[in-house]
């Protein structure tokens, strides 16, 4: 239930999201999620990519400061309130969130969130107990 994530640290410049995305369209891949967060000097991209890691490999030998990170993908209710009982989920379970984004294309009456967490596999195993959707690579990878 663990997919990958692939980060790029990039110099907060015009045009450097864009040559990101520019590598990945030449090698044919496509976004399943996308975040950038900023701090004063640098960005970070965080990805979910089709094929994880081709765009690693692609991303690097364009020279580009690259990782990847496990992360967990799971299904959240689209309706108000949704999201605050899955993490109530969360928090009786005792689970830290180091960050999390959503993806944009819904699943039936779904949504996704994208979730970095301290001990990830204790994590998926507490949040099978309490019936919470993770998806599978499979699924994140492919049509969400």
């Amino acid at each position: 239930m663990k997919i990958k994530q692939v980060s790029v640290f990039l110099e907060n410049k015009p045009g450097h999201v864009r040559m990101v995305a520019e590598e990945l369209k030449k090698a044919n891949l496509n976004l399943r999620a996308i975040s950038l967060a900023d701090s004063e000097d640098f960005g970070i991209l965080r990805m979910v990519v089709e094929n994880p890691d081709k765009a690693y490999s692609v991303l690097k030998a364009a020279k580009h400061a690259v990782q990847e990170t496990e992360v967990i993908a799971v299904e959240v209710p689209d309706q108000p309130g949704g999201l605050s009982d899955v993490l109530g989920t969360f928090e009786k379970c005792g689970v830290n969130i180091e960050y999390m984004y959503s993806v944009l294309e819904r699943r039936s009456d779904k949504a996704v969130i994208i979730l970095r967490v301290e001990s990830i596999d204790e994590v998926i195993e507490k949040l099978k107990k309490q019936n919470v959707r993770l998806l599978s690579s499979n699924e994140v990878y492919g049509a969400l």
